[in-house]
């Protein structure tokens, strides 16, 4: 059996270094504490803590749907600890997510121009997007395409492939 190749980007931060299988991941977690105040704190094993506008709040991963080039996305399911809410966070190419979402038609027509702008000019496009589960969804024997569904958009990003 041949062994998993996994690439690991490491971004340096004024005040420390992240290391993740993917360097956009990396520049956005930057780019959010910077804009928004929000920032990644600390993740051991499945506890992961974040901080928005200096309020920590923790989280619990308890199933996570693997990026591969077949899906183009990936999913990851999380117990918000502050209040028991389950919630499942998407992002992946727009082309994916967008046809997850629980109301398409709803997309804003300047979500779509902006896509549309990003992906004219070149940009790999990534769409956030997340739902609230119920205790039943967030089972350890759900299907996959039984919690994919039914997103609410949170965002898009337009990224420069330089390579």
């Amino acid at each position: 059996m041949k062994a998993r190749e996994r690439h690991v980007s490491v971004v340096e931060h004024s005040r420390y270094n992240l290391a993740g299988s993917s360097h956009d991941e990396l520049v956005l977690i930057n780019l959010v504490e910077e804009k928004y105040e929000c920032k990644f704190v600390s993740r051991i094993g499945s506890d992961i803590k974040i901080s928005i506008r200096g309020t920590e709040e923790n989280y619990k991963i308890i199933k996570c749907y693997e990026f591969n080039s077949n899906r183009k996305m990936m999913s990851v399911s999380v117990i918000r600890l502050s209040d028991n809410k389950l919630i499942n966070y998407a992002k992946g190419a727009d082309s994916v997510v967008t046809k997850l979402l629980n109301n398409r038609n709803y997309l804003e027509k300047n979500v779509i121009e902006e896509l549309e702008t990003y992906n004219a000019t070149g940009y790999r496009t990534l769409c956030f997007a997340s739902r609230f589960l119920t205790k039943e969804q967030a089972g350890v024997n759900v299907f996959q395409k039984d919690v994919e569904k039914d997103y609410d958009l949170l965002g898009v990003t337009g990224i420069e492939d330089l390579l």
